[in-house]
């Protein structure tokens, strides 16, 4: 998306990586109008696969806290046009991804090939 807008990125957390509250994640340089442009969606895609990502990994510490054995599995509900971003958090939910270093929504996705279940 950065770079569709003219936005050059100059640093970056790579998909999956845990950060503290107030960590930098995501920097780049472009005219204030593109930035901003950036900023809004990223900020929306960041805050609902976060949310994600989060809730599953929270959850699935407390299934196993229960019962090592028992996986989570998702649906295939999510917001228009989301859901291999969707897949991604679920399946990342905090894990390192060093894979995934692309700027494109849809380009950096490798979750679902053959996946049923975490254990």
């Amino acid at each position: 998306m950065f770079l569709k807008l003219d936005v050059m990125p100059l640093s970056f957390v790579i998909s999956g990586t845990p950060v503290a509250p107030g960590t930098v994640i995501l920097e780049g340089e472009g005219s204030s109008e593109n930035l901003h442009m950036a900023w809004k969606v990223s900020m929306n895609i960041l805050e609902n696969a976060s949310g994600i990502a989060t809730r599953t990994g929270r959850l699935i510490g407390r299934i196993h806290s229960a019962n090592p054995r028992v996986q989570l599995v998702t649906t295939r509900k999510c917001f228009s046009s989301t859901k291999e971003l969707a897949i991604k958090a679920v399946y990342f939910r905090g894990r390192p991804a060093p894979q995934a270093r692309s700027f494109g929504i849809g380009t950096d996705i490798h979750a679902a090939s053959g996946f049923h279940g975490w254990s």
